[in-house]
């Protein structure tokens, strides 16, 4: 480990993190919106895990394209494309909204387009990133984005929450719509370092070959297998979890309010971790420190269900969010230390899938979990399978292993 903030004099970089908090602030006042908007209007469970099933099930369906996609095309103008789309559904939903309450299909369209923008944006975002900062500042620029991130975890769900109180949802709407357009003004400024590519490779394969070089590459690489495998669980395990939350702020009485602050918590936890990834280097992140990450992020599960004050569930977020920065941080350092420049958009797109596959099930499950069995049983269950996870997972021999012989993969044909 060791102190360093050269990072901070990459005007690249800065100008790619400052359109990325403006955009993720955005974001985070409109989930918020979102969420407290169909709790209030229906009191369903299952139909707010059905809307954020219908933002992962496009994402899963169609991220091995937008690898390719992302590994064909210029990443910036990807992200670019995406962020005008998301843009123009903001003004759908805000027009929507103007005629009265929002109505219901309104919201499953939005998800369905975020899911499809989503499923294009993630890859190119990975490649992009790789070519904004040298390999040895890996860790320190996910700390710096984790630390955008999690300033807008902390300022968005407050200030959405005040805005949804005082004001109305339109203000989140038209919010979020004007965070596109600067992340696409900032993003203009970006000049990435250029990399090697094999134009006449490109132009050899199709696009289902193309697809195929990513999962070859994923199948073939043990330990990205393994870590993509126990991502598979753990984000079952935390979709669940964000899901059951505007339950229990319900449950508990705090209001939209009372639930922002919930959010606010895992920003706060977040970005003191991320303040320390951003100036301290780790110059050797491992799969190990992920799994430990895992493992306490689902004591901190459990300790929702016995938390039932304010300051007990802000206090227990704030952990759960550490406990995600750390693993946000950690496992896409290594990933990137691994997959070579030219692969990496078909490479992250397939372990998205892996990583992700669970989602929809597992927001469309937890929903019906709420209705039928409570908020408690859910978390419980979240709890339990994420240690138990982050147990196998962390003893499996080429998690024990990496490090001391881990050569590269050329081939991935």
């Amino acid at each position: 480990m060791k102190f360093n903030t050269t990072i901070l004099k990459n005007r690249n970089f800065l100008s790619y993190w400052s359109g990325g908090l403006i955009s993720e602030l955005g974001d985070a006042m409109f989930l918020l919106a979102l969420n407290w908007m169909v709790v209030e209007k229906t009191g369903s469970g299952l139909i707010l895990g059905t809307i954020m099933a219908c933002i992962s099930l496009p994402q899963i369906l169609l991220v091995t394209i937008g690898g390719v996609v992302a590994d064909r095309l210029n990443p910036k103008w990807v992200m670019i494309a995406s962020d005008a789309v998301r843009g123009l559904i903001m003004a759908f939903l805000l027009v929507m909204s103007f005629r009265g309450v929002v109505p219901i299909w309104t919201l499953f369209v939005m998800a369905i387009v975020y899911g499809c923008m989503d499923a294009a944006f993630f890859p190119a975002q990975s490649a992009f990133q790789q070519r904004l900062v040298s390999s040895e500042q890996y860790t320190q620029s996910f700390g710096l984005l984790m630390i955008g991130f999690q300033v807008a975890a902390i300022a968005g769900p407050v200030i959405g929450g005040t805005l949804i109180s005082k004001w109305s949802y339109q203000l989140v709407i038209a919010a979020n719509g004007l965070s596109f357009i600067c992340s696409i003004l900032l993003l203009l400024l970006v000049k990435p370092i250029p990399i090697d590519s094999d134009d006449e490779e490109k132009d050899k394969l199709s696009f289902s070959s193309d697809i195929q070089v990513g999962i070859r590459y994923v199948l073939k690489n043990h330990l990205i297998l393994t870590t993509s495998l126990s991502a598979f669980l753990v984000n079952a395990c935390v979709q669940a979890t964000f899901i059951a939350m505007p339950f229990l702020a319900k449950q508990a009485h705090l209001g939209a309010q009372g639930f922002g602050l919930m959010n606010m918590g895992i920003g706060i936890g977040g970005a003191l971790a991320a303040l320390f990834f951003a100036f301290i280097r780790i110059q050797k992140p491992t799969p190990k420190m992920t799994l430990l990450a895992c493992f306490f992020e689902g004591f901190a599960f459990l300790g929702l269900v016995v938390a039932r004050d304010l300051w007990l569930l802000i206090g227990t977020m704030l952990v759960i969010g550490i406990m995600e920065a750390v693993v946000n941080t950690i496992a896409p350092s290594v990933n990137q230390k691994i997959i070579p420049p030219q692969l990496i958009g078909r490479v992250i797109s397939f372990m998205i899938v892996l990583m992700s596959g669970s989602e929809p099930l597992a927001r469309a499950f937890s929903g019906w979990m709420i209705q039928w069995s409570g908020v408690t049983v859910l978390l419980i269950c979240t709890g339990i399978l994420e240690i138990v996870v982050a147990v196998i997972g962390y003893f499996m021999p080429v998690v024990r292993n990496y490090g001391l012989e881990q050569p590269p993969i050329e081939s991935y044909d």
